[in-house]
């Protein structure tokens, strides 16, 4: 089977769109990972990735994103792309990104102003 590109979108909101909705939770976050040796990018891009990393950062990350559902009814996650690695400079994502699950499904609790905030971008990726 040869290699080629495969387009991919998300559906993404700015990261200090969601600390404004869950800033108690995100500060939590923040003081859980200035225990550690590694910076919040670093940490949000191993969870991303699905790579162990340290519990009491995965509990924080965990309430912040359930303080984001329950005061929004967005479901978001973090999610990293290396465009120099896997994708292409055209790619509209890089790095660190918060994908909206379900971003266009009818959800009473999303409110049209969080809606507007939510935008789709688009990407590849090599394998």
């Amino acid at each position: 089977m040869g290699m080629g590109y495969g387009a991919n979108f998300a559906d993404t909101i700015e990261q200090g769109e969601l600390i404004k909705i869950a800033p108690k939770e995100w500060k939590a976050l923040e003081k859980s990972v200035e225990k550690d040796e590694e910076d919040m990018d670093f940490n949000l891009s191993e969870i991303a990735s699905g790579n162990e990393i340290e519990e009491r950062i995965k509990t924080e990350y965990d309430n912040f994103v359930d303080a984001v559902y329950k005061n929004t009814g967005m479901d978001v996650e973090v999610f990293y792309h290396n465009s120099e690695d896997q994708g292409d400079r055209y790619d509209e994502v890089e790095g660190v990104f918060w994908h909206v699950n379900n971003a266009y499904i009818k959800n009473p609790k999303i409110t049209r102003g969080n809606q507007q905030k939510i935008e789709r971008q688009f990407f590849v990726t090599y394998g």
